[in-house]
């Protein structure tokens, strides 16, 4: 049902929000990495899986 869809996509914009702000990155990269897509240097991974944790 699309009612029950959004709160868990709000959720998880919510969720990269966090952790783009923890790493000191966008929303973006917090995407590439965390689905693995897209090239993104090797510090800006490593800051996005640390704060993912």
């Amino acid at each position: 049902m699309a009612g029950e869809s959004g709160p868990r996509w709000r959720k998880r914009t919510a969720r990269f929000d966090e952790i783009a702000a923890l790493a000191g990155v966008s929303t973006t990269t917090v995407d590439r990495v965390l689905n693995e897509r897209g090239s993104v240097s090797a510090q800006a991974r490593e800051r996005v899986v640390a704060a993912a944790r």
